[in-house]
């Protein structure tokens, strides 16, 4: 079963930090299950926001299996509407820029983990067979 990846977000704004976990379903199943006791993912689910506590030390969490940029996306924009109604921040449709720019924040910083992990992963497996073809 693969591991789970945990890389904890900043939020310099709103201090609502978060973790990203990247990883196969069944180990962020046996993850939620076992350390926070909730029932995460569902089958067929390729993506997660979940918030357990908020804060700068919260325990929220935003989980992909993979870099599906379309389910990150999504998750992404869960988090930020769940932030901007926490912390009191009205939105409307000629007020979204509020919106608009966390969202791009939180991707942006999702993006460039879950990027660089997929690619030191493939690098790995690369190598990997290079050295066993060497062998």
């Amino acid at each position: 079963m693969q591991k789970l990846k945990f890389y904890r977000i900043g939020d310099p704004l709103y201090k609502q930090n978060f973790t990203l976990c990247i990883g196969a379903a069944p180990a962020a199943k046996k993850y939620f299950s076992k350390v926070y006791n909730i029932q995460a993912p569902k089958a067929g689910q390729d993506a997660i926001c979940v918030t357990l506590e908020r804060g700068e030390e919260s325990r929220s969490f935003i989980w992909v299996k993979g870099p599906n940029m379309g389910s990150l996306a999504h998750e992404c924009l869960h988090r930020a509407i769940e932030v901007l109604d926490y912390c009191g921040v009205k939105l409307y449709p000629h007020n979204d820029e509020p919106l608009t720019y966390y969202f791009s924040y939180i991707f942006e910083q999702c993006y460039e983990v879950l990027y660089s992990s997929y690619k030191k992963e493939k690098t790995e497996k690369k190598n990997n067979e290079a050295r066993k073809s060497k062998n």
